[in-house]
């Protein structure tokens, strides 16, 4: 059997099998909230043009559907980390935040607050930092750097890397982390490039990040791209998209090893 990203079925086997899970939430047009990565589904449908109703006929699931669900909800009383990506819309082809995180906290609070679950595993993740700013005063919140435009297509990947290469370079790692402290944020997640591709020759050694995160208290993760290098990084939160290989679990403290999408970004084949 196939489980598959975007599903509830995926992200419940994904906190069964890891220390928590990551997904995406978008905005419907009704104002509510589904799971779903991209902003237009596989069969076209554009997410911020449809109702959640219409979205979850075709097989979207709600949020709150996930949240209901006996198995989720016993994972999150037993400390199992949630990690939610905010993704903004996009109308073609121009990324839009502007008064959406206060839309986001409004549809999010209306599921969450019935659910009676505890605050403290539910963090929020996003690239753009005016979603966050919404959840930053309950929540644990971490940008995702570098600030990239979600909307936009690429050609490849050296293309998006090019253009973003200017903010790579252009701030330190110190700076990000002391501009996520004092925006109140819980800590920074990084695009694996960010760290381990050709621009780390900008950026400290992972020894130095892990000092300058635990001085000024905060919290930072990537995406390894290798499920055989977390070993070698305890201290990050460590997003996998690898997930056939189960169960990963961290160690007695070490950061969390986190099921990206659930299934990883093509879903796992499980017995």
């Amino acid at each position: 059997m196939k489980l598959l990203p975007n599903t509830v079925e995926g992200l419940r086997w994904g906190l069964e099998n890891f220390d928590g899970v990551e997904f995406d939430i978008r905005l419907t047009v009704d104002d509510k909230l589904v799971i779903h990565h991209d902003p237009v589904t596989s069969a076209g449908d554009v997410i911020r043009e449809c109702t959640q109703q219409e979205l979850s006929d075709r097989g979207l699931p709600k949020l709150e559907e996930f949240f209901l669900d006996g198995n989720v909800q016993q994972s999150i009383r037993d400390g199992k980390t949630l990690f939610i990506e905010l993704k903004p819309d996009c109308v073609g082809g121009e990324l839009i935040v502007e008064g959406l995180g206060e839309r986001f906290r409004k549809a999010f609070d209306s599921v969450f607050a019935s659910t009676g679950l505890p605050e403290e595993e539910i963090r929020f993740l996003s690239f753009q930092k005016l979603l966050l700013d919404s959840f930053s005063d309950s929540y644990k919140t971490y940008p995702i750097l570098p600030e990239v435009d979600e909307c936009k297509t690429y050609s490849s990947d050296l293309k998006m890397l090019l253009t973003y290469l200017p903010k790579v370079v252009g701030k330190s790692l110190k700076k990000h982390l002391k501009e996520a402290g004092e925006r109140g944020y819980a800590g920074v997640f990084f695009a694996r490039q960010y760290l381990f591709g050709p621009t780390k020759i900008f950026h400290p050694s992972y020894k130095k990040l892990v000092k300058l995160s635990r001085e000024m208290g905060l919290d930072v993760g990537t995406n390894l791209g290798d499920y055989t290098l977390e070993p070698s990084y305890p201290a990050l939160f460590r997003f996998s998209d690898q997930t056939a290989v189960h169960p990963r679990h961290a160690g007695e403290g070490e950061g969390r090893i986190i099921a990206h999408r659930g299934t990883g970004t093509k879903g796992v084949e499980i017995p």
